[in-house]
Parts: structure tokens; sequence; C-alpha cells
């Protein structure tokens, strides 16, 4: 057991040091707590990129457009209290940092870039909250409903380079990420190991302000794909690793103690 506990906590250190070096919202594994027990863990989840669509606000000339806007290197590491609401759901909270880049350009009349935009956001504080309901169907089968919301505020140092000229800029802007999500999942337990894949509806909004100008970035109305296994060590710890696709391309890692 002693080297089990040693195990974990290389694990948790490997996902602190590596994960802001190298976010979607993960469901943090299949399995719901159980009535009145609650656990107390740590979540890594790292967005590899994520498409955004254009919305409104920005100071542009007629005939110019946004386009080939991309989140990039989003980052969160979070502590997470989950707690066992009823038998069969939980709910939590995570609090912690993100960090991200973006970068998006902007075209003329004619479909040319004329300038590009580089955001590199400042690590800051995020939370999101959420809820996870489990029913056995049939023995060792899952289905699984996981919700959740969180919000990301921060300063950014973004780049503005005019090709014509090659000019650079730089201006200071505060963009707010608003990102919540549904999923359903199907999970089959193996002794200590829970595979599992489903699918989601998410939806992101970016609200970019700074001294001259507000506009919004968003993310609607998307559909993707995850798939994870959960890891049980004993009765206590759990660990879980899971990808998302399709809507954004992501990776997660958590660990937690059950108490």
């Amino acid at each position: 057991m002693r080297k089990y506990f040693w195990l974990t906590c290389l694990m948790l250190i490997s996902m602190l040091v590596f994960l802001p070096m190298a976010q979607a919202n993960s469901i943090d594994g299949p399995k719901t707590q159980g009535l009145g027990k609650y656990s107390l863990g740590l979540v890594g989840e790292y967005i590899f990129e994520k498409d955004l669509k254009y919305d409104n606000g920005f100071n542009l000339a007629s005939g110019e457009e946004v386009d080939c806007a991309k989140i990039k290197n989003f980052y969160r590491v979070m502590a997470k209290y989950n707690f066992g609401f009823w038998e069969n759901l939980d709910m939590y909270a995570k609090l912690g940092v993100a960090n991200f880049k973006a970068d998006y350009e902007v075209n003329n009349n004619l479909g040319n870039e004329i300038r590009n935009y580089t955001m590199d956001g400042k690590a800051n504080f995020t939370f999101t909250v959420g809820a996870k309901g489990t029913y056995e169907f049939v023995k060792t089968w899952l289905l699984g409903a996981d919700a959740q919301f969180g919000r990301y505020s921060t300063k950014d140092d973004t780049t503005i380079k005019n090709l014509a000229t090659g000019v650079e800029t730089t201006t200071v802007q505060k963009p707010t990420f608003l990102q919540w999500h549904f999923a359903c999942y199907l999970a089959k337990e193996f002794k200590n190991l829970t595979p599992y894949a489903g699918a989601r509806y998410s939806d992101l909004k970016m609200t970019v302000k700074s001294e001259t100008v507000c506009y919004k970035m968003n993310a609607k109305n998307k559909v993707g794909a995850f798939v994870g296994l959960g890891y049980e060590i004993g009765d206590h710890w759990r660990l879980n690793l899971e990808g998302g696709f399709i809507d954004e391309t992501a990776i997660s890692f958590s660990g937690a103690y059950r108490f």
C-alpha cells in the first residue's frame, strides 16, 4: 500500500510540473462517490486546439473580417472537492489557475490577411461547478451524465502585426471565458479498471475588453466525443485519464482520495 501511495504522489506532482509546460471540461472519472461520501483531488486539463468564431464588437474597416480564430495551449490545474449528494449523484467544485494562448487574423475584402493578433494570457484564478449522476442498468455496466459550468477571467498581452508595414504593437486586454457542457457516457467495470466513452454538447464564449474595444468570440453548440480510463488503488485512491475530440483536442489527468 505504501508503494501505491508514493506512486500516486509522484503522478500528481508530475501533472503539476508538466501540464503548464506542455482545458477541456473533463468528467474526471465515470463513478460517483456514494451517499454522504466525499473526495479531494487534483485535476489537470489541457486543450491543444479549439476553433473559435468571431461574433461582434471588433473595430473593422469596410470589407474587413476576422478569420482563423483558435485557442491554443489552454491549460487548467485545479483542486477538486466532490460530495455524494445522493447514492448515485455527486455535486462538485473545482478551484485553481488557468492560462491560455490564442490567435486570429483580419482579412480584407479580397480574402487576404492584413493583420494578425496573438493573445498571451496570464495565469489567473478559475473555477468550475458541476454534477454527475450514474445508473447501473446491468451489473458492472454504468450509464452516466455530467453537467458543469466554468469561468476564467484574466489579462493578456495581445501582439498585433501589420503585414503591410511589418510593424508590431502590443496592447493589454481583459478576456473572460465562460464554458459549460452536458455529457453522457457508458462505462464498464473490470475490477479496478473502468474504461468509458461518451459524447458531449459544449458551449464556450470569450468576451475581450480593452480601453478602446469590446468584442466577442465563441464556440457555440459544439458536439464532441471523449474516451477515458479510471483506475482504483485500494478503497480510497482513484486516478483517471481522459481525451476529448471533435469539438476540441484535449487531454486531462486527475487523481483523488475518497474518504
